[in-house]
């Protein structure tokens, strides 16, 4: 317990452009705090590079939640496609979690509905994968 690690928010888009994400994550707040580079608790993660305005970025430690949306420069030509990261999540483990660890997963019902944007157009998302993190004493 006390370890940090760092989580990567990949964004597989293969040949599809996208030119803004949305992603709402929910974490058990008893066993995960997300920290900055200091191992201080943080009220916002680190941003990706490839779609560069960030349009949101909100952590509630106390609630076990991250809000995180990011987009392209707007006009066309400015989306991406391909594999990129999103955002990088730096947790702090807080209790051990048992040989069934603890999810870090997406949040898909409105108001926090996680989704990606093509020009135009929201793009059907067709596959995610939440994680599962075991902390051992």
């Amino acid at each position: 317990m006390g370890q940090t690690f760092t989580i990567e928010v990949q964004v597989a888009a293969g040949a599809q452009p996208a030119d803004g994400v949305e992603a709402h994550l929910g974490f058990d707040p008893g066993k995960l705090q997300v920290v900055d580079i200091n191992n201080a608790p943080a009220n916002a993660i680190t941003p990706g590079t490839t779609l560069p305005q960030e349009l949101l970025n909100v952590v509630d430690n106390a609630e076990g939640w991250i809000d995180y949306a990011a987009g392209a420069a707007f006009g066309a030509g400015n989306e991406r496609s391909g594999t990129f990261s999103l955002a990088t999540i730096r947790f702090k483990a807080l209790g051990a979690t048992g040989e069934t660890g603890t999810p870090v997963k997406f949040t898909f019902t409105p108001p926090r509905k996680t989704e990606i944007t093509g020009p135009g157009a929201v793009v059907v998302l067709r596959w995610y994968s939440d994680g599962n993190i075991t902390i051992t004493p």
